[in-house]
């Protein structure tokens, strides 16, 4: 795992596997959460997703991933999509 890690869901298991992640980059390193919806469409409590944020996992909401490209086995780039919620 580099230092920049990216998390993609919004369940339960996702925000265990952020949280972890954090823990394991430390303070040198980012974690990021990516739900295509919003945090109040997201199966976790607001319990968990504010562990999540206090933790310092950023919790980006409306990112859909479409792609995800590497040169390498370590080195990848995650191309995404800007969501909206409809009525």
């Amino acid at each position: 795992m580099g230092n920049r890690v990216a998390v993609i869901g919004g369940g339960l298991s996702a925000i265990d596997a952020a949280r972890t992640a954090k823990r394991l980059v430390g303070n040198n390193g980012k974690v990021m959460m990516l739900y295509r919806r919003t945090k109040t469409e997201m199966p976790a409590g607001l319990d968990e997703i504010t562990a999540l944020i206090d933790e310092g996992v950023e919790l980006l909401e409306l990112i859909a991933p479409v792609s995800i490209h590497s040169n390498t086995l370590v080195n990848f780039r995650l191309s995404v999509l800007r969501c909206s919620l409809k009525d």
